[in-house]
């Protein structure tokens, strides 16, 4: 009988057991009272509306993203595009230039041409008449005496001056080098020749040296023609020529010695020298750099 019977419960346990329960059930009504009177699916729906806004908002960043690239890309393009329309404005311009100039050219080859044709023309109409080229040989001008008039102060002169002999246009001067060193310059453009010698009463230039001649060379001025076949142009100049009057020691141009009787042109910065005289006479115009001397 003793083993069937129930064990009893002891009065202090479920009174603790309920103290426990009624602790519990007491949190659970606090936190009913302490929740939102909103039901969940009023949060459902407030969950997926925030959740859209936040999707729509990162899309909107995307796009702006998206935009400003764009935006970019089409500034590096327009710069591009710009860079290229003045290329090609460039090239069009220099083509325009180009067809101008071409243009011009043709313009002037085709006046050119038709003249050549019509002097070409003229001369067929005209007779033939052979024109004497410039003669620098011997003329047998040193071969006159008093009775032809070859005469000045009485004395007979050696040479007589050309047909062609003419002032000149530039202001030629000699300048007189003695050891390297400037002792005299001569002004010698206001005359058509001038004689060098050691006669003073007829040398426009008197050289005191006994190797020299009475009458040893004379400097003249002569004119002088150049034509040009491609531009249809003659140039006419006034240019020095030296020649040695069958001087006795010679005359020296540029260190070397010059054939008597005969014509020889002067470019400036030439170097004289006559007979065995240490002089030297460099020939310049007033326009001449110190480079020339």
């Amino acid at each position: 009988e003793s083993r069937n019977r129930r064990p009893r419960r002891d009065r202090s346990e479920s009174a603790e057991r309920r103290k426990r329960r009624e602790k519990i059930s007491r949190k659970r009504s606090d936190s009913r009272e302490n929740r939102p009177s909103t039901s969940h699916r009023e949060l459902f729906i407030q969950k997926r509306t925030k959740s859209a806004e936040n999707i729509k908002y990162e899309r909107r960043l995307v796009k702006d993203e998206v935009m400003e690239e764009r935006l970019n890309a089409s500034e590096e393009l327009s710069s591009e595009v710009k860079i290229e329309r003045k290329e090609i404005k460039q090239e069009q311009v220099k083509e325009e230039k180009s067809t101008t100039v071409n243009a011009d050219l043709r313009e002037r080859f085709n006046e050119n041409t038709k003249q050549r044709e019509m002097n070409q023309t003229s001369n067929e109409s005209k007779p033939n008449v052979i024109k004497e080229a410039a003669d620098f040989g011997l003329s047998g001008a040193l071969s006159k005496d008093t009775k032809t008039g070859n005469i000045y102060k009485g004395i007979v002169l050696k040479w007589s001056e050309p047909e062609d002999s003419r002032t000149p246009t530039k202001r030629w001067r000699l300048y007189v080098f003695k050891n390297s060193e400037i002792c005299q310059t001569m002004h010698i453009h206001r005359q058509s020749a001038y004689l060098i010698g050691r006669e003073r009463k007829i040398a426009d230039i008197p050289v005191d040296h006994p190797s020299c001649s009475k009458q040893h060379a004379v400097l003249q001025y002569r004119l002088k023609e150049t034509n040009k076949e491609e531009e249809m142009v003659t140039i006419r100049e006034v240019r020095p020529y030296i020649m040695d009057l069958a001087s006795t020691n010679g005359t020296q141009l540029n260190s070397e010695l010059i054939e008597a009787s005969r014509y020889y042109e002067l470019v400036e910065g030439d170097c004289l020298k006559f007979g065995h005289s240490s002089r030297e006479y460099v020939l310049l115009h007033e326009k001449s750099t110190e480079d020339k001397i």
